[in-house]
């Protein structure tokens, strides 16, 4: 009961305009622009992108979804403080991988959230959850099978049949009816 409370209110919040948090996106590529559709999409989040940023010329004043691309992303500092940015979203699969650490070590004190894009397309997100390696400063992406083990696929096998069988007594007299 709780978290269907907790979901209610923080939908009131944001479709209120006070959950709301300003994103600016690094990288105007595919990625950047496939970021900016989910995120519009999934309004729940309450993360509304704001602008780009990109290093390539050729994308510099061009727009993805109406919002304009701007040029540096080096310049990502500037624009948390003026524009009131509250998320930074890293959508850069291809940067080298020194510079996007010390981007991210950067962004870190001056952002409330940075999100990381990782060039993970296609993997499942069911069952999958991040890993902390703390003194290592690393992270890992744990995908788990949860049907690997015969003694669930034996329980959901028992739920599936169980829950078509009621549904399918249920079913059966309107369908009767029906008939």
């Amino acid at each position: 009961m709780l978290p269907l409370i907790r979901t209610n209110v923080k939908k009131l919040l944001i479709y209120a305009g006070l959950f709301n948090s300003k994103v600016l996106v690094l990288g105007a590529g595919k990625t950047g622009e496939l970021i900016c559709n989910a995120l519009r999409r999934d309004k729940n989040l309450g993360l509304n992108v704001v602008g780009f940023l990109d290093d390539d010329p050729a994308k510099i004043g061009e727009r993805i979804g109406g919002i304009k691309i701007h040029a540096g992303v080096d310049k990502a500092q500037k624009y948390i403080g003026r524009c009131g940015i509250e998320s930074i979203v890293i959508a850069m699969p291809g940067y080298d991988k020194r510079k996007f650490v010390s981007l991210v070590n950067k962004l870190q004190h001056k952002a409330r959230n940075i999100i990381l894009i990782p060039d993970l397309f296609g993997i499942t997100v069911l069952g999958t959850d991040l890993l902390h390696f703390f003194q290592d400063q690393a992270i890992g992406l744990e995908v788990r099978n949860n049907l690997a083990r015969p003694l669930n696929i034996f329980i959901k096998k028992l739920f599936d049949l169980i829950t078509s069988g009621i549904l399918l007594i249920l079913l059966a007299v309107p369908m009767i009816i029906i008939a």
